[in-house]
């Protein structure tokens, strides 16, 4: 099997401009620490925590910038009737993958990317794993998060550096997030249920339990295109089938200050069962699938931050029930799979600072840290068992922020190189022929960054700019294949990805309206596509060189009567720059160039409405961009009503928020990017109490 090489920064501006801030923040760290930076920049105090732009339901705080944007969306709030792709949709430049509907596969796009190279994390350690290498939104229940941060461009230190496409953090409910419950219902058989209980004392021990089930038909019927959307003499209505699921899990973590240091431990556990549909072309009926899946972390923080240690484990196991052989014909019965996950980072981020008016750069924030992970992998497809996969890797990454004019003026370079080591079988696997074992492969690259910040305007005025380079390695699951539908490829090269980005944000002091305009590019070489090679699989291969450029804009404000609105648009251009002829200068498959999402909400008085609208245009499904393989634009509106109530609850004050929306009001006939049926008009319902 074919491997790349080791590999250094492949851009010779990131890599110049890179060492060239680094020495300069080295140089001024050498310097004896004085008092930490004076509060008088806003820049600096969203820096310091590298948020950099807030959002709450509908709508969001002013834009603030930082070395690639950074969106915090507020998942508390929603009251539980949606689902992360759902609300993960509404941000610009990212794009939802949707398999069905409520609850089905959904995986993310950012900035034309494909769904591995985004990096996903649970309270900053990772979650993606070398099996499938993307994950899947639909397997991580709302009710246990209470936020999202979306990262487009550059990966900040916290998370262990690096760039590329970006990454998604997800963050669990907080022990001092206060206590609640909420219930849901639907079409289709929804039902949910949610609860959590947080006690202890503020500055003393402080305990959360979270319990959640939800459960869901999915039988919704549809216009049938049987694939062929240039056509509609074909076209019947049908219903989707197989599509049901249902999840529990709970949640519980403990935070226990002591002195100078925070000490903070979680564990849960998650089940999911339901059909395995398969696409509308090809349907299995009777094929089910399951997820069991165990983590737990510890985390240690000792003086706010100054250094910190995370570590996190997770034992997860899927089983595909499919006994007709119907998701890949030949392979009848059970095919399960088991994989242990083990992750370690330490990160020292200490603040430096020379006195006022000391130099040319008046201050310094350093973040540095180790990053260790194993990952093991098993098969069986019913009594015969595939080769155990293993894959270690160590992260070394770095990243300092160096400001200048009082503040308003910041350049973070940051640094990250990663090692690691698989241990599988090299050579296709032959009939009655053994494979081989212990054979190790060892790779190695570097992924720097650059980020710029300049307040042209205190509070106002905002210019950014960003570079970054990584490296992604080819899942097991590419490598190797998968008995529900994927074949592998064991020649795969590993990707490798450079972004751009520059944007302007403003936010004019005393007016409703604020606001975005950036402008990305991304290149990738050997990137990774996947091509349909049966009527049941597909197969991924390496399709030489992609490029991708775009603008993303958003506007928010607000209005009389307690209105507040916002809306962005996403226009992009993901090229094949392949060489191949058929393929070259075509559109890459399942990424509409254009994407428009508005939503406007009353914030004020007991009863609160809210609008929001979201478009998507046509995009193709095959690299050749036929005409018989468009999924066509799509169009959906949505139609909301909250009613709010305080009170009281065993004497404390509590909430009561009851929600009901109308999903696809204009009963409209949609399809997903890879044209996969999506309901139409259907309704959620939703009562949330928080106290």
């Amino acid at each position: 099997m074919a491997r790349s090489p080791g590999r250094g920064p492949s851009s010779p501006a990131i890599e110049i401009l890179f060492s060239v801030a680094f020495c300069l923040g080295a140089l001024s760290s050498a310097a004896i620490p004085a008092p930490p930076l004076a509060a008088g920049s806003a820049l600096a105090v969203a820096w310091r925590d590298t948020l950099v732009v807030a959002a709450s339901g509908l709508t969001r705080q002013a834009p603030v910038p930082g070395p690639g944007l950074v969106t915090r969306i507020d998942l508390s709030a929603e009251g539980g009737s949606g689902d992360l792709a759902d609300l993960l949709a509404s941000v610009a430049g990212v794009q939802i993958r949707r398999f069905g509907g409520m609850g089905s596969g959904a995986v993310p796009s950012i900035h034309g990317s494909s769904a591995a190279q985004v990096r996903l994390f649970i309270d900053g350690l990772a979650l993606e794993s070398s099996e499938w290498g993307a994950g899947d939104l639909a397997r991580l229940p709302l009710a246990r998060f209470s936020a999202a941060e979306v990262h487009r461009g550059v990966i900040p230190g916290r998370l262990g550096g690096g760039g590329g496409a970006g990454a998604i953090n997800l963050i669990t409910r907080s022990t001092g997030g206060g206590s609640g419950a909420g219930l849901a219902t639907g079409s289709f058989g929804d039902r949910g249920v949610r609860a959590h209980w947080a006690g202890g004392k503020p500055g003393g021990a402080e305990v959360l339990v979270l319990a959640h089930g939800r459960r869901i038909d999915n039988d919704y019927a549809y216009r049938d295109h049987l694939q062929t959307f240039n056509r509609t003499d074909d076209d019947t209505t049908a219903v989707r089938r197989n599509a049901q699921w249902e999840e529990w899990g709970g949640w519980t973590s403990v935070r226990i200050p002591w002195g100078d240091l925070g000490c903070k431990a979680g564990a849960g556990v998650y089940r999911r069962d339901g059909g395995r549909p398969g696409p509308s072309g090809a349907p299995t009926p009777e094929a089910s699938v399951s997820l069991r899946r165990l983590d737990g972390r510890v985390d240690l923080d000792w003086r706010e931050g100054l250094l910190r240690l995370e570590a996190g484990a997770v034992r997860r196991e899927d089983v595909l029930h499919d006994d007709r052989g119907q998701v890949q014909p030949g392979f009848t019965g059970v095919t399960w799979s088991r994989s242990h996950d083990l992750s370690a980072r330490l990160t020292w981020a200490p603040r430096l600072a020379q006195a006022p008016g000391g130099g040319a750069l008046p201050g310094v924030d350093l973040r540095a840290g180790l990053e260790g992970r194993r990952q093991d992998f098993r098969q069986w497809w019913n009594a015969e068992a595939d080769p155990r996969r293993n894959r270690s890797t160590v992260i070394l990454f770095a990243e300092t922020v160096l400001s200048a004019g009082a503040g308003r003026l910041q350049v973070t370079p940051g640094w990250r190189w990663r090692r690691s080591v698989d241990d599988f079988p090299p050579v296709p696997a032959f009939y009655l022929i053994p494979e081989q074992q212990n054979v190790r492969h060892e790779d190695q690259d570097v992924s720097p960054s650059l980020g710029v910040v300049w307040e042209l305007r205190r509070g106002v005025l905002y210019l950014e700019g960003f570079g970054a380079r990584t490296v992604r390695e080819p899942s097991w699951v590419e490598l190797f294949g998968h008995r529900g539908g994927l074949s592998g490829n064991r020649e795969l090269e590993a990707e490798d990805l450079e972004s751009w980005g520059l944007g302007c944000s403003w936010s004019p002091a005393g007016r409703p309206v604020s606001g975005r305009l950036g402008w990305f590019s991304s290149h990738a070489d050997q990137t990774i596509v996947y091509e349909q090679n049966s009527p049941g699989t597909s197969r991924p291969l390496n399709a030489g060189a992609s490029a991708t450029r775009g603008l993303e804009a958003e506007v928010l404000g607000q209005g009389p009567w307690g209105l507040s609105w916002s809306c962005n648009l996403t226009w992009q251009r993901a090229r094949d720059r392949s060489g191949i002829a058929p393929y070259d200068g075509k559109d890459l498959p399942y990424l509409p160039p254009l994407e428009f999402w508005l939503g406007i909400r009353r914030d004020e008085g007991p009863w609160r409405p809210s609008l929001t609208v979201i478009t998507e245009s046509a995009n193709y499904r095959d690299r050749a961009n036929t005409a018989a393989d468009r999924a066509p634009s799509r169009t959906v509106l949505n139609l909301g009503l909250s009613r709010v109530v305080t009170g009281r609850l065993a004497g404390r004050p509590a909430e009561y928020r009851i929600t009901a929306e109308v999903i696809n009001l204009t009963d409209d006939d949609v399809y997903d990017v890879e044209g996969y049926p999506l309901p139409g008009r259907s309704w959620r319902a939703g009562f949330q109490c928080d106290f």
